[in-house]
């Protein structure tokens, strides 16, 4: 184009001199009529280039316009997706469990009955079970026909945790713990060197044998919601005593305890029921640990604060969120575009 200017300019140029020469055109003259015909020569070209940015213009706004529903609908699409695996994780995993600290055996019960501390893994003892939403993660299903079973982990000084959720009443024929539904329990016939925890009633106790000796909370404990138990015993010969925790709390103890070690029970404890065959739970049990030293109350209450439930209602899955397109972008035919709001 500058060179087509150029050219065209030297010809008109050429031209007027011969013409200023002819008719004595004065000089301004001469300069004044080159600057028009350079403009008008000009012209054209600059409109047909400014129509092209124009157009340019308006088509790339337009692209940008109809491409926005789009790209709006496939975020919108993508934070619903997230929120989605959000509301499940948040009902399935509340929050992770931290281990009890010096723990001997522990059992979290996430899908699985292995032992996290060693190899004391857990077996199936009756039909049924199986796993629904827990406290933490999943618990195990204890239906009144089927409980777990383990080797006896502790012998003298020991501490038993486990939360627990039922609402399972049989009237007990005793005040003493073997006559509950075995929560965690090892108890054996006649005067021997056992000890257990169960659902008495309304309430958790926590027992020991030779001689028969039982502690009971003051808390109902089969209400349809998460309960914390800790049973506790202390050095025997030092301080055997007994003492019971419900939710974080001492609620029972007795200090005067039977002083032998807890030999009885071998590989004969379970969870869930008594004996193997009898007086089965009817809940959900979760977090099963055991340590082999008597927690202090401001151990139990920690080893609790550390972990508080989390909601358990079922896994639900969030509706995905209505998203509304904007309309098409209306184009004018100068360089403005003009869109609908979002």
């Amino acid at each position: 184009f500058f060179d087509c200017v150029c050219a065209v300019w030297m010809k008109v140029f050429l031209l007027i001199c011969m013409m200023a020469h002819t008719r004595a055109m004065s000089l301004l003259h001469l300069l004044l009529c080159v600057c028009a015909l350079t403009a008008l020569l000009a012209a054209p070209h600059v409109f047909a280039i400014e129509g092209e940015q124009e157009a340019t213009t308006t088509a790339t706004a337009a692209a940008a316009a109809a491409a926005a529903p789009a790209t709006a609908t496939a975020t919108a699409t993508a934070t619903a997706t997230e929120e989605q695996v959000g509301s499940l994780e948040h009902h399935r995993s509340p929050r992770r469990v931290p281990k009890v600290a010096n723990a001997v055996a522990y059992y979290s019960l996430n899908d699985h009955i292995q032992d996290g501390e060693g190899t004391n893994d857990l077996s199936v003892v009756g039909s049924g079970g199986g796993f629904d939403v827990g406290y933490d993660q999943s618990a195990y299903v204890l239906s009144g026909a089927n409980c777990l079973k383990l080797n006896n982990p502790v012998l003298d000084a020991f501490s038993i945790g486990f939360w627990m959720k039922s609402t399972q009443y049989i009237v007990p024929l005793s005040s003493y713990w073997y006559d509950g539904q075995g929560l965690v329990d090892g108890e054996r016939p006649g005067q021997t060197e056992d000890y257990g925890t169960s659902l008495l009633g309304n309430y958790a106790a926590f027992g020991m044998g030779r001689p028969d000796r039982s502690i009971t909370s003051t808390t109902e404990v089969n209400d349809g919601v998460w309960h914390y138990i800790v049973a506790t015993r202390g050095t025997p010969a030092v301080n055997s005593r007994m003492r019971l925790y419900v939710d974080g709390y001492l609620e029972a103890q007795r200090l005067s305890a039977p002083q032998a070690s807890r030999t009885a029970v071998g590989p004969n404890l379970f969870v869930g029921c008594t004996r193997g065959d009898r007086a089965f739970y009817d809940g959900l049990i979760d977090e099963v640990w055991f340590t082999n030293f008597e927690m202090s109350a401001a151990e139990v209450l920690l080893s609790m604060t550390q972990s508080e439930p989390g909601p358990t209602p079922s896994p639900t899955v969030s509706p995905s969120p209505t998203v509304s397109a904007s309309p098409s972008p209306t184009v004018s035919p100068s360089s403005t575009v003009s869109a609908s709001p979002s």
